[in-house]
């Protein structure tokens, strides 16, 4: 998909990359790891300029006590 060398992309490239991602059926969390692996990767190789700009939404998955079901109502 990218086409370029790693050390060579642009911010256009990484924009047609990411914008690639974003139309892949897949899971809304494997579009966000993809993301992220992308982030992390290009921070590690110093071109913090390349993805500064691509935003992963976090959804808060955790649940409180009170919003999961107690033995009893599930076995109703």
């Amino acid at each position: 998909m990218v086409g370029n060398d790693f050390k060579n992309m642009t911010r256009q490239s990484m924009m047609k990359l990411v914008e690639h991602i974003e139309r892949m059926k897949r899971a809304e969390i494997t579009k966000q790891d993809y993301k992220k692996l992308i982030r992390k990767f290009f921070k590690w190789m110093d071109k913090t300029d390349l993805v500064d700009w691509i935003k992963i939404s976090r959804k808060d998955s955790r649940k409180l006590p009170e919003d999961l079901l107690s033995e009893k109502k599930s076995r109703n």
